[in-house]
This record gives C-alpha cells, sequence and structure tokens, in this order.
C-alpha cells in the first residue's frame, strides 16, 4: 500500500519497482503486482510509472497521504483499513501476496512458500519452527490462499481489533493465533 509519503520520485515506490527489475528471477513478477494507493498523489505517480497496476482505495473520512509513525493516531487505522482490504480480496476468491512497500524482492519469494498451507505471514522473531505459535508475526509479508478459512479469519481478525483497542494488527493476530474460530 502507497500514500503521498512513498510516493515522491526517487522514494521508496521507485526503489520497490527496481528491486523486482535487477532481482534474481523476479522481473516476471512484476505483471502480477496491484499497488493500492491511499490518497490521489500516490495514486496519480502510481499510474505515471506503473501504469495498469494502481488501485485507488479511498476510505471516508480519513487522511492517509502523509507519513505515519508506528502504532500512532492514523497509523492504526491505516493497517486496519489494509487487513479489511485483504478480506475483501479473499471474499473475491483472490489469493495474494502482500509484502510492505519497503521490502526489496531480491528473489522470487514463491519457490520458499510452504505448499498446501493457507496462511503464512512473515515473523519479527522466528525459532526456527514455523509451526509454532510462538513466533511473532510481521504483517508487512503474507500469503494467503482464498478458501471459507481465510476468509472467517479474516473477519475475526478485523473484528478483534475492538475487543483490543489501540492495538495494530500485528499484536491482534499475536493474541488471538491461538483462538478457535
Amino acid at each position: 500500500m502507497m500514500n503521498q509519503a512513498y510516493a515522491d520520485l526517487n522514494s521508496t515506490f521507485d526503489v520497490f519497482l527496481e528491486g523486482f527489475q535487477v532481482g534474481d528471477g523476479t522481473e516476471k513478477l512484476l505483471r502480477h503486482v496491484l499497488v493500492v494507493c491511499l490518497d490521489e498523489r500516490a495514486y496519480s505517480h502510481c499510474v505515471e510509472v506503473f501504469p495498469h497496476r494502481c488501485f485507488l482505495l479511498r476510505t471516508t473520512g480519513i487522511d492517509f497521504s502523509g507519513e505515519r509513525l508506528f502504532t500512532v493516531g492514523d497509523y492504526l487505522e491505516m493497517m486496519w483499513r489494509r487487513t479489511e482490504f485483504l478480506g475483501s480480496l479473499l471474499k473475491l476468491g483472490y489469493n495474494f501476496l502482500f509484502t510492505d512497500m519497503d521490502t526489496v524482492w531480491l528473489r522470487d519469494q514463491f519457490p520458499r512458500l510452504i505448499p498446501d498451507v493457507d496462511f503464512q505471514i512473515a515473523c519479527d522473531r522466528f525459532n526456527g519452527n514455523s509451526s509454532d505459535t510462538r513466533n511473532y508475526p510481521d504483517g508487512g509479508f503474507k500469503f494467503v490462499v482464498a478458501n471459507h478459512r481465510t476468509i472467517e479469519f479474516y473477519k475475526y481478525w478485523y473484528v478483534s481489533r475492538l475487543r483490543y483497542p489501540g492495538n495494530n494488527e500485528q499484536d491482534v493476530i499475536n493474541k488471538i493465533k491461538g483462538n478457535k474460530l
């Protein structure tokens, strides 16, 4: 997701796209990239440098155009809007691999994903065991397969923000990851 703060010339967005062009086996992935823009300026810049791969996600009543500090104010709203949007993609039947824009793709990550797993997420703290729920999730990289389980999980995750006010989506998923839906 991109806002005005990431959209200037020679910005994070340009480095993000360049990573796909110079990475090992990543250029072929560019045709599958969709950039979700949070404001008009970001959308205009995106269309200019990456035509036909930009989507303007409007959010009534909130201006996401400026830089947002981690876990402060509108940052939380922006992260929850992202979670809501990704859940809507699942409802439409789309699988997705989401990555933050400050991730540089130096190689194709698809061969490294675990086959037949519905939901895979990066970790801020990983103990070496991919199925251990004590690993701490990082919402900046996730691969999700659209099915009834992931749709219900995303609904539950999004609604759980109300039980944990003031928490970002990573903190909430960490709190609910062991719950039965």
